[in-house]
């Protein structure tokens, strides 16, 4: 089976975080499992809080904070996270 990751470094993504999480746990198909890695660059929102209500369902979302701050570093951070075969990066606005 492929396996991907679903990576994100997100910033200030209260509005529409929802919207992509939602987005990629609809997909309900027996070709792939994912698993959803969540980079959070610092926000100053309440993006952290609405990802950790998801992380309580969903054991397939991981949520780390950025060890340096910028969307290089936290991609790099997010790549060494991803257990994953495949990765696909989603930015915290997208909708798939």
């Amino acid at each position: 089976m492929i396996t991907i990751s679903f990576l994100s470094v997100v910033k200030n993504e209260e509005k529409y975080i929802e919207g992509l999480i939602r987005s990629i746990l609809a997909f309900d198909n027996r070709l792939f499992s994912y698993e959803i890695v969540i980079i959070d660059d610092h926000s100053d929102d309440h993006t952290h809080q609405i990802i950790k209500s998801f992380q309580k369902l969903h054991t397939n979302i991981k949520y780390f904070k950025n060890s340096k701050k910028g969307k290089v570093a936290g991609t790099i951070y997010g790549i060494k996270h991803c257990q994953s075969e495949w990765i696909k990066f989603v930015d915290g606005d997208d909708y798939l």
